[in-house]
């Protein structure tokens, strides 16, 4: 996972961290059709790590946290805060909400 940080009057902070073996050995894949953890629960992990690298990198105090991404999922279950189901996304969700 990985992203670049905005922020005004700082240049821009990239940053990237793979995920830990025991997780990819939990991806729903072609070789692996019975995981447990999607690529949107991947790319959720990655915005709940962006917002928390964006915390520790910037004063985030009275400014408002803009997130992009090109996953659905992810960006909708990072607004909504919730998801029908007891999976890595409710965890994720549950982590998300703690953090704000």
């Amino acid at each position: 996972m990985g992203g670049v940080l905005f922020a005004e009057g700082h240049a821009p902070c990239l940053w990237r961290a793979p995920f830990p073996e025991d997780i990819q050995e939990h991806i729903v894949s072609f070789d692996n059709p019975h995981g447990d953890i999607t690529n949107s629960d991947l790319e959720q992990a990655g915005v709940l790590a962006q917002a928390d690298i964006a915390n520790i990198t910037f004063d985030l105090r009275d400014r408002t946290l803009a997130t992009l991404n090109d996953n659905t999922a992810a960006i909708s279950r990072n607004k909504k805060g919730t998801i029908s189901s007891d999976q890595a996304a409710a965890y994720l969700c549950h982590l998300e909400s703690v953090h704000r």
